[in-house]
């Protein structure tokens, strides 16, 4: 008799574990860009938060905009990806690639994080640039300044050459982890990048002006007051693909839930000042910020 009871336990136990199991909710990852820089290590920090909340989840490299859109078409899993208005942009008109499908109200998961850019300098020999009237007398020893970006628009400094009076000569970098390198390497004299803990911990680099003034920065509008981009920052949405209601609503309580809890998202964010899904939405912003991001990052190449 305690035999047959102990073997019905275990099946019983059996049967919920597999049931349990089988119905995890699946939810996958995709990173259409490079597998070094800053997008990669968030797929791969999204994609362990959802493992850690209970999803089968997968994490798909997909490289580019174009290999992205053959993978959705290719696959029936329920996935996101972040995208940012400079790379929906940039995708779009200088990559010839519409994102499938498209990016709208119905398929974006949720605001994703909005991220201040920065302008920084080696800090040797530079490393006096502390305030405004520190890069004021720095850059009136210059006579031209080579500004090290990653996939920008082509008139993005074309204001600052009016203020200054001398040309800002973009060197082009593949990702913004070689535009880092090049600045420590003596390659350019000056980059814009995300400000990111990279940017902050790396040994030798001074950010010292930001979007929004950040960590004791200088607000780019007080050094830059005339420049089109001095309150522009990185705008990020998460889309989705594959996803009918019911599983758009989890991913997006999920994305919340780690945004505010798991512990290596909140250090990544948190040390880089950056503002983050629900609270992003809490302050109003939406798809209609998204849009106006968008068309700023339009505008310098015409």
């Amino acid at each position: 008799m305690n035999l047959l009871k102990k073997t019905g336990a275990l099946a019983i136990a059996l049967t919920l574990t597999s049931f349990s199991a089988s119905a995890a909710d699946q939810l996958d990852i995709i990173v259409p860009s490079g597998n070094t820089g800053n997008s990669w290590k968030q797929g791969v920090m999204f994609h362990k938060a959802l493992q850690n909340q209970g999803f089968d989840s997968e994490l798909h490299w997909t490289k580019n905009c174009h290999t992205n859109n053959k993978w959705i078409k290719n696959n029936d899993r329920a996935a996101m990806y972040l995208i940012s208005a400079n790379k929906w942009k940039s995708d779009k008109y200088r990559k010839k690639c519409d994102h499938t499908p498209a990016l709208t109200e119905d398929s974006v998961v949720s605001m994703l994080f909005l991220r201040s850019m920065a302008v920084c300098v080696a800090k040797q020999p530079f490393n006096n640039i502390n305030s405004k009237a520190d890069f004021m007398k720095w850059i009136s020893q210059k006579d031209k300044i080579n500004i090290g970006v990653s996939d920008y628009p082509q008139g993005m400094f074309v204001d600052l050459e009016k203020q200054f009076n001398i040309p800002f000569n973009r060197v082009d970098f593949s990702g913004s982890s070689k535009v880092l390198k090049g600045l420590i390497a003596g390659d350019v004299d000056m980059i814009y990048t995300g400000y990111t803990k990279r940017e902050i911990n790396t040994p030798g680099v001074n950010c010292f002006a930001t979007t929004a003034g950040v960590n004791g920065t200088e607000k780019f509008i007080d050094i830059f007051p005339n420049w089109k981009l001095n309150e522009i920052a990185t705008f990020a949405v998460m889309q989705g693909v594959n996803m009918n209601s019911d599983i758009k609503a989890k991913a997006k309580a999920a994305l919340h839930k780690m945004l505010l809890e798991d512990n290596d998202l909140v250090k990544y964010y948190g040390k880089s000042h950056i503002i983050t899904g629900s609270k992003m939405e809490d302050l109003g912003m939406s798809m209609t910020n998204f849009w106006k991001t968008v068309d700023t990052w339009i505008s310098l190449d015409k």
